[in-house]
């Protein structure tokens, strides 16, 4: 099973939000900032190591907002989402990938990969509470 650490970064109501390149497993859907979980780390540091790859970022992990395994028809994927802020830069594709600011009623105007919907009606939900 491949592991995955995301970071859900919310500014003022706004996501960060990347588009996946060509080239790679569902190119140019959009996902929350991550990458796999190395052998000799952690979720977290993996959320940490691959937002400074891919963003030029720091970020502080808060806490963890949703863990679950998602079923591809040809590969099992676990997936931890952590509520981040930036702790230091501001983001700049590193990899020549998309990045945007998305505002929270808009997040289901991108399309996303099909593990990443339950975990936005999740947000959507999450934003009525506050």
């Amino acid at each position: 099973m491949i592991k995955v650490a995301a970071a859900i970064i919310e500014q003022k109501d706004f996501f960060l939000i990347c588009q996946r390149p060509a080239g790679k497993h569902l190119a140019f859907f959009w996902e929350f900032p991550g990458g796999k979980v190395e052998n000799d780390e952690t979720f977290e540091e993996c959320v940490i190591r691959e937002c400074r790859e891919e963003l030029g970022i720091d970020v502080n992990v808060q806490s963890l907002f949703e863990k679950t395994t998602y079923f591809y028809p040809n590969q099992s994927i676990q997936f931890a989402f952590f509520l981040c802020t930036i702790q230091h830069g501001y983001p700049i594709a590193q990899e020549g990938q998309k990045i945007c600011w998305v505002k929270r009623s808009e997040l289901l105007n991108y399309k996303f990969c099909p593990a990443d919907y339950m975990l936005i009606q999740k947000l959507l939900v999450h934003s009525n509470k506050k």
